[in-house]
């Protein structure tokens, strides 16, 4: 979906949050893999000037890089009307608990 979908769309976003939310838990528990550790020891070492990710994953993080997020990341959500950002792990909560608390969420 493209950010101008997302935002001249209501019915884009109610499927977008949808779909990410149904899979944040998954999406959550992905560990990096040998290649981010890999980029994180050559970053280390001053081997690598500077990284840009288009990932929203925040893996390279994770894995002890600091690159520079092209595209952002998933785990903040911006207010598209006052641009307030906050946690989305807060918000994901609020999703569980005050407008889903009949869908059964997994640990």
């Amino acid at each position: 979906m493209t950010k101008w979908e997302f935002l001249r769309s209501s019915r884009a976003r109610r499927r977008y949050w949808a779909r990410s939310y149904a899979g944040w838990r998954r999406f959550t528990a992905a560990q990096p893999s040998a290649a981010h550790t890999a980029l994180a020891t050559l970053d280390k070492a001053g081997r690598i000037h500077l990284m840009i990710t288009q990932n929203v994953d925040k893996l390279h993080h994770r894995a002890g890089s600091n690159p520079l997020e092209l595209h952002g990341t998933v785990y903040t959500v911006i207010c598209i009307d006052c641009g307030y950002s906050f946690c989305r792990s807060l918000f994901q909560d609020q999703l569980n608990k005050d407008l889903n608390p009949k869908v059964r969420v997994c640990n």
